[in-house]
C-alpha cells in the first residue's frame, strides 16, 4: 500500500523554494487542515533556525562564525561535527568533509581546460587525509584549517530528521514526509512509496528505475547524473574520490535506505565512492540499511534489505 491508499487521516502536502539551497516538499498524515498548517509552520521554522546554524552559504551561521573561531559550536553543532567524524572514522576513507580542496580542484581545471595530474591530485589528497578537528569530552578541538570543511553530505539528511521529529510533536498530525530536494525521510504508521531515478534517463517524465516502501526512516541517492565538469570534450562527474582526488567514473547512482536520513546520507556518500562489491560488504555491516548500486554501464547491485523494501512502481513519490 502505498501513501495515497492510506486511510488514516488526510494528506496535506505544500513545496517550498529555495530552501537549503533546494526544493523541499512536506507531507503530513493530520487529523485536521488547522494540525497540518501548525506542523508546516512549524517545520520551516525549524528547518530555517538549523540551515542558520549549519549553512555554509549563509557568513553568519554558527558553523561559518566557527570556522572562523568566533564562537564555540553549540550542542547542535558539536552533534553534526561528531557524527561527521564517526563517518569519516569508519567510512574507510571514502567520506571526507574536506573534499571540497578537490572538488575546487576540477572547478579550476574545468575554466583552464586542462585535466589534472595523478601526481597533483594525490598531493591534494593527502593534505586532507587527517580531520582538522576532535571530539574530547564532549569538546571540539581544532588543531588544522577549518576552511574548507562542507557537511553537505550529512547537514541536509539531519536537517531533515531534525525537522520531521517537529512535525510528529504537533497535536493531531499522524504522519510526515520531509524531502528536501531528494534527502528523505518518513514517519507514520503508514508506508510512503518512493521512485527511484534511473540515472542512465534523468527526466521527469521517465518511469523510475524501481520504487521502495518507507514505513519509517531516511532515503538518500548520491549520482552524477546531473553534475559535473567537462573538459576538453570529456565528461567527469562531481562524485570525488578523496582518497585519491578522481572523479568517480564507475557509479553512476547509490542509493540508501536507512533508519534516518542523516544515515542515508553518509552512506550514500560512501558506498558511492566505493568499489560496488565492496560498497555492498560496507553496507552489510550496518544495522536496518540498505543499498542499490547502479554502475555506469547500466548494471544494478541491490542487497537484501533493499530488495526487501522494493514494491510496485504505481502510486510512488519521487524523491527528489
Amino acid at each position: 500500500m502505498t501513501e495515497s491508499d492510506a486511510p488514516l487521516g488526510e494528506l496535506y502536502v505544500s513545496r517550498h523554494e529555495p530552501m537549503l539551497g533546494t526544493r523541499v516538499e512536506l507531507r503530513f498524515r493530520a487529523t485536521s487542515a488547522e494540525s497540518a498548517a501548525t506542523a508546516r509552520a512549524a517545520v520551516l521554522d525549524e528547518i530555517e533556525r538549523l540551515e542558520q546554524v549549519f549553512s555554509q552559504y549563509r557568513p553568519d551561521s554558527q558553523f561559518n562564525q566557527w570556522r572562523r573561531a568566533e564562537v564555540q559550536p553549540g550542542p547542535e553543532l558539536v552533534r553534526l561535527l561528531t557524527l561527521s567524524l564517526h563517518w569519516q572514522r569508519i567510512g574507510a576513507g571514502a567520506y571526507n568533509p574536506a573534499v571540497g580542496v578537490l572538488t575546487e580542484r576540477w572547478r579550476r581545471a574545468e575554466i583552464d581546460g586542462r585535466v589534472p595530474s595523478r601526481v597533483e591530485l594525490g598531493r591534494l589528497a593527502a593534505t586532507i587525509q587527517e580531520p582538522p578537528y576532535s571530539v574530547k569530552g564532549g569538546e571540539i578541538v581544532v588543531g588544522g584549517d577549518l576552511a574548507n570543511l562542507s557537511f553537505n553530505a550529512l547537514a541536509k539528511g539531519h536537517i531533515a530528521d531534525l525537522a520531521a521529529v517537529v512535525a510528529l510533536g504537533v497535536e493531531g498530525v499522524i504522519g510526515v514526509t520531509v524531502n528536501a530536494g531528494g534527502d528523505l525521510v518518513h514517519h507514520g504508521p503508514l508506508p510512503l512509496g518512493v521512485g527511484i531515478e534511473d540515472p542512465r534517463r534523468p527526466y521527469d517524465n521517465v518511469a523510475p528505475l524501481t520504487v521502495v516502501e518507507l514505513v519509517g526512516g531516511g532515503l538518500a541517492t548520491s549520482g552524477s547524473a546531473r553534475r559535473g565538469v567537462r573538459i576538453a570534450g570529456q565528461w567527469f562527474g562531481h562524485v570525488i574520490d578523496p582518497r585519491d582526488g578522481h572523479p568517480v567514473d564507475r557509479t553512476a547512482s547509490v542509493s540508501v535506505i536507512a533508519p534516518d536520513a542523516a544515515t542515508a546520507d553518509a552512506v550514500a556518500t560512501i558506498a558511492g565512492v566505493l568499489e560496488p562489491e565492496a560498497a555492498l560488504g560496507f553496507v552489510a555491516g550496518l544495522e536496518a540499511v540498505g543499498c542499490c548500486i547502479v554502475e555506469s554501464d547500466g548494471s544494478v547491485h541491490a542487497d537484501e534489505r533493499w530488495r526487501a523494501a522494493e514494491r510496485p512502481r504505481p502510486g510512488a513519490i519521487r524523491p527528489g
